[in-house]
């Protein structure tokens, strides 16, 4: 899978409404010596998808020194595009096909205020049919942003979306949903803003995270879920303190 970040000039896209849906057949030529592999792709309808904005967070902005490298105290988190990240998540689908489930960092405004932040736009999308099936977005009520989504349905049937969660008050956290069920849990508290040498010279690039993650527990059936978030003090790292958040959700 794929979603359309970027213009053919290399500008950021404002509004994606498009997906690349990509197979790759006849494998066994690899190993069977007879034909080749051919890649086919194909371009996917769905729902408009806005281009991330940066993320207020709880730094102010203060640089200190940590072995002489500076260290910023981020007031906002990049969110960096609208690619899609997280993994491409796979359930059964009708008539032997498969569903591909997948996620990506969306700017929207939520009908409780009228500020631009960061949610989560989600897929489902049925091989058998070539078509996006089932999609929405998740946002944070209030002035929350939510960062870099996974989602994962469940044998149950019960979809969940995990994230990180910030805002102006909120200390960068992880967090998840039930696709939906109203209601944001959050599940590791942040214990301070995100410190980074990624902001000063000579990177000058602010990064956040980059992942999350979501799988299903193939005995249980309960869903598996990571994603980054500011740990205690005591398992900061001088240089960057963001840290995993790894927990298990009932499907």
């Amino acid at each position: 899978m794929n979603s359309v970040p970027f213009l053919p000039d290399g500008n950021n896209n404002p509004v994606g409404n498009t997906l690349g849906l990509w197979t790759l057949f006849n494998t066994a030529s690899v190993t069977t010596g007879k034909g080749a592999p051919a890649l086919i792709s194909k371009v996917l309808a769905s729902e408009p998808y806005a281009f991330p904005v940066m993320a207020p967070s709880t730094g102010d902005g203060s640089v200190t020194l940590f072995q002489g490298f500076p260290i910023t105290s981020e007031a906002a988190l990049n969110p960096d595009d609208s690619r899609l990240s997280a993994p491409v998540n796979v359930t059964p689908g009708p008539g032997g096909s498969v569903n591909l489930w997948t996620a990506l960092d969306a700017a929207v405004v939520p009908s409780t205020g009228t500020a631009t932040r960061d949610g989560a736009a989600w897929f489902e999308i049925n091989t058998g049919a070539g078509r996006v099936v089932n999609q929405g977005f998740v946002a944070a009520s209030g002035s929350a942003s939510l960062l870099y989504p996974a989602v994962q349905d469940s044998p149950g049937g019960k979809a969940s979306m995990v994230f990180t969660i910030t805002s102006p008050t909120v200390n960068p956290s992880a967090a998840f949903t039930t696709i939906g069920k109203p209601g944001i849990t959050i599940v590791g508290q942040g214990s301070g803003p995100h410190t980074s040498f990624a902001d000063a010279p000579p990177f000058n690039s602010p990064r956040w995270g980059d992942y999350s993650w979501a799988t299903t527990d193939p005995e249980t059936g309960n869903v598996f879920m990571a994603t980054e978030y500011i740990p205690p003090t005591a398992e900061y790292d001088g240089f960057d303190n963001w840290g995993t958040f790894v927990f298990e959700v009932q499907g």
